[in-house]
């Protein structure tokens, strides 16, 4: 499911009765529009997260689709597209996509992946590393959904 269907769903069925006291965390969601409270990130190579999301403790839980975006993630994964994100690269694309008013507020946690970016980049060479040379794999996407690659930008670009 499409975050901004989710976010859809969400805001048509959920009401707050006036009996519930909702924690500061489930205030804090209901004010800013986002709907939820907490998000899980399985922090996984792409074949290890297939089976941990099998596992019956996490099976169950809502699932969410990001918009689609180049990660700039310099370990390659073999058989992995371009725009499977490192986990940090998630969790910042979920903020953004939730407050499309984010202002570059959550930038800063990018901070550390620009700084090991760099460093791959000043050790290597652009060309040579094996995780630039993934395909896209955008044949599998459907025509429509072909919009929602953001464009090729470095880290320091996006900024």
């Amino acid at each position: 499911m499409e975050l901004q269907e989710y976010i859809s769903h969400y805001n048509a069925n959920h009401t707050v009765h006036s009996e519930e006291t909702p924690s500061n965390d489930s205030n804090l969601s209901k004010q800013s529009g986002v709907p939820f409270e907490r998000a899980v990130f399985i922090d996984a190579t792409w074949p290890q997260s297939r089976s941990i999301m099998a596992h019956s403790s996490v099976k169950y839980l809502p699932c969410i689709t990001l918009q689609r975006r180049i990660s700039y993630f310099w370990r390659h994964q073999k058989n992995s597209p371009r725009w499977f994100l490192a986990t940090i690269e998630a969790i910042h694309q979920l903020l953004i996509e939730v407050d499309p008013l984010h202002d570059g507020r959550y930038d800063n946690l990018l901070f550390f992946f620009e700084f090991m970016y760099r460093k791959i980049h000043t050790l290597y060479s652009h060309d040579q590393l094996l995780s630039y040379k993934r395909k896209m794999n955008l044949s599998s996407v459907e025509a429509g959904d072909k919009g929602n690659v953001a464009s090729q930008q470095s880290p320091e670009e996006q900024r």
